[in-house]
């Protein structure tokens, strides 16, 4: 059972202290890896202006964070493959970075090597970064990747500094010393716990943010967790009963199986395209007027008295918003965990 009134008294040790005090530190660790060197980092690499790889091909990242925030800024082409798998293609003029448990690959290193590619290991970067083990280590070591290509100009990126004040403005207005009707973590926590959940972006970005806290939610919470584009959530939410306007929420209960809506706001093209073309075929289908996507799913939400949330960030520096909502899951499962009868329990080895 989840009890709100637990988090504006939160015990300074045991499993959500630690939790919250990894998020708290993500800006400072971050100020760390900006003051580390990073010049040795890029094999068989004697000069560094003399890379202008044909494209970069990341190994062991899937489609996580550091996919995300390269494909975002990168001045040239990206591939991620998955595995130990390579481009046929791959050869000296395409620069290859092992990140995850790539570098521990020994065949994937030896394959990468016989092609003649430049290669960024984040093992390297990995030995740099002498931190406590509770750190957001995805994360980091996207950052530093990040960084270092930054370096070799093969990213367009805001100073480390930038995003380390971004994420300490975060612990400010979401740290354990505000209380509930001032700390959005909190209160998204107290919206979040015993209902189902569905998170919904309508781009790569916010499908990998919202994959993100599916995971670190459904670690934490017993309702179900969903992952949806637009399109989806509102098909979805179509088969709950609209709800009248006389509808008495404190008499009839059936509202409390209804889920709980995120929609994580994007300002990146891939986000706009896709608003331009629900819009398009919503207008033609003569469904939902000249409603946009977030004005649509809201107003449907309301009709089935179903709770909406849309998460916003400063979309101008678009990694920095990326890093920014990825801490927020933490601050909110932090506060779920804190919330919950078993919130003094142990904190997930993955933390």
């Amino acid at each position: 059972m989840f009890d709100d009134s637990r988090l504006d008294r939160l015990a300074p040790q045991g499993a959500v202290a630690q939790r919250l005090w990894a998020a708290a530190m993500t800006g400072a660790w971050i100020r760390q890896i900006d003051h580390l060197d990073r010049s040795n980092l890029v094999s068989d690499l004697d000069r560094p202006d003399t890379l202008h790889p044909r494209a970069i091909v990341l190994v062991g990242a899937a489609d996580g964070l550091l996919t995300t925030l390269i494909g975002i800024g990168a001045t040239v082409p990206v591939v991620s493959v998955n595995g130990s798998s390579l481009p046929t293609w791959l050869g000296p003029l395409d620069l290859v970075i092992l990140a995850g448990s790539a570098p521990d690959d020994w065949e994937v290193t030896e394959r990468v090597g016989r092609r003649g590619s430049w290669v960024l290991s984040g093992a390297g970067l990995k030995q740099l970064i002498t931190m406590s083990n509770q750190g957001p280590v995805e994360l980091l070591e996207a950052v530093a990747i990040v960084a270092c290509l930054t370096d070799l100009g093969l990213c367009r990126s805001s100073p480390l500094t930038v995003w380390a004040d971004r994420l300490d403005d975060l612990a400010s207005r979401c740290g354990p010393a505000r209380s509930i009707e001032t700390n959005q973590a909190k209160s998204l926590a107290g919206f979040l716990a015993e209902l189902p959940l569905v998170l919904v972006g309508d781009d790569p970005t916010t499908q990998v943010i919202g994959g993100h806290w599916r995971d670190r939610l459904m670690a934490v919470v017993d309702p179900p967790v969903m992952l949806a584009s637009t399109p989806m959530a509102m098909a979805w939410i179509s088969r709950f009963e609209q709800v009248g306007p006389f509808h008495d929420p404190f008499e009839d209960q059936s509202h409390r199986q209804r889920p709980v809506l995120v929609r994580f706001q994007s300002g990146s093209r891939d986000a706009a395209i896709s608003e331009h073309q629900f819009l398009s075929s919503t207008i033609k289908a003569g469904s939902l007027g000249d409603l946009p996507p977030s004005g649509a799913l809201a107003s449907l939400c309301q009709s089935r008295h179903i709770d909406y949330i849309e998460l916003t960030a400063d979309w101008s520096d678009p990694l920095g918003a990326c890093l920014e909502l990825w801490v927020h899951a933490d601050y909110v499962a932090s506060y779920l965990l804190a919330g919950s009868e078993n919130g003094s329990g142990e904190a997930d080895d993955d933390f």
